[in-house]
């Protein structure tokens, strides 16, 4: 859609993507899930936490922000539950990540070709919600780069990488710099878990010669361009568009009240785009921690099951692509739980993977 398009709470679909997520979510329901599936009863029973803090903060302060995250937390959580339900076999699962990854790349370029007029970088935020479809993007090119690892045939491979590389463009064009960020290093994390410490010192070596000596033959017009995208045209005064700036402010306010931190809202500073500094500046330590708590508890999970898999070709593509929403949480206020539906394919992959699926996919592509 063109700039402007959409409305303040979202574009004119947002109200039927919510509808159509919450029948599904309904039609996935089931008690035994949360029986059988550990991750889900943890999640839950820290969504009913959360839900009784969110009250009493607005009861005692009169700030519903909490409040208001509710209703991202529970579709977070329908996202997992419709995962691990999904009745599919993973060829029809990777038939879903193949349809949501060009799905994307459509919507990208049409936001780069549309809003930017062509693969040039205009202005900073010319690009509808950047930072979300950034997030999106990032899933996208780091699914493409997955299963071109284990297409059968050279053509399928091809294609998938040519793909991943257009999705790489398109990051860069509308300048989500967050996303290019963990989109990197998923993709030596995930070379990591599948190598381990097999040779891992050579690899690096050679992937750094192989860096520097393709610089000097990139064309000064492709190092402007990167250039734009990650350099030029921030606000702020310094690379981060002035984040650090309002870190260091939310800091200095949280030493001063560490257990109510802002939630009277004495301080006006600004969002602070870190997710776990902006709760513990918002709630203070008070209020803030079973946010946190499950926070680091899906993290310290995924990380876990990550490292646990056997070391091969096959490692579970869900647990490492959920890494993506938490590493742009370090520079982003809404993720990994949100804004709005961005986040939910991850987390529904989440799901499947804690139901044993997508760890063999090379038979399935």
């Amino acid at each position: 859609m063109s700039r402007y398009a959409g409305y303040e709470s979202g574009t004119i679909l947002s109200r039927y993507i919510v509808l159509l997520f919450l029948v599904v979510f309904v039609l996935s329901f089931s008690v035994y899930t949360i029986k059988s599936c550990k991750l889900v009863r943890i999640y839950l029973i820290w969504f009913v936490i959360i839900a009784i803090v969110a009250v009493i903060v607005q009861a005692l302060f009169k700030n519903r922000s909490m409040v208001s995250e509710l209703r991202t937390f529970l579709m977070v959580f329908g996202s997992i539950m419709i995962g691990y339900n999904l009745k599919a076999d993973n060829k029809k699962i990777a038939t879903i990540l193949l349809v949501f990854s060009v799905t994307t790349l459509f919507s990208g370029l049409m936001q780069v070709l549309v809003n930017n007029g062509g693969f040039r970088i205009a202005n900073q935020y010319i690009t509808d919600s950047k930072n979300s479809l950034g997030a999106m993007l990032a899933t996208a090119c780091f699914s493409f780069f997955y299963l071109s690892r284990f297409w059968k045939k050279s053509l399928f491979k091809t294609i998938a990488i040519a793909l991943a590389f257009l999705t790489l463009v398109v990051i860069v064009t509308i300048r989500a710099r967050m996303a290019f960020v963990a989109l990197a290093l998923i993709v030596m994390y995930y070379y990591y878990l599948i190598k381990r410490n097999r040779n891992i010192l050579i690899s690096v070596i050679i992937v750094s010669l192989v860096v520097f000596f393709g610089a000097l033959l990139i064309p000064n017009s492709i190092i402007d361009y990167l250039d734009a995208s990650f350099t030029a045209g921030t606000q702020g005064e310094d690379f981060t568009s002035g984040r650090l700036v309002v870190y260091s402010q939310a800091i200095e306010i949280l030493m001063q009240s560490p257990l109510l931190g802002n939630v009277q809202r004495f301080y006006q500073i600004g969002w602070v785009h870190n997710y776990p500094l902006l709760k513990l500046y918002s709630f203070g330590l008070l209020f803030s921690w079973p946010i946190l708590a499950l926070y680091l508890t899906i993290l310290i999970n995924v990380i876990k099951r990550t490292l646990h898999l056997p070391a091969s070709g096959s490692v579970c593509f869900g647990y490492v692509c959920l890494l993506i929403p938490f590493i742009i949480s370090m520079g982003e206020p809404t993720f990994p739980f949100g804004p709005g539906t961005v986040t939910l394919f991850n987390f529904i992959l989440l799901g499947c993977s804690e139901k044993g699926r997508l760890s063999s996919v090379v038979s399935a592509v």
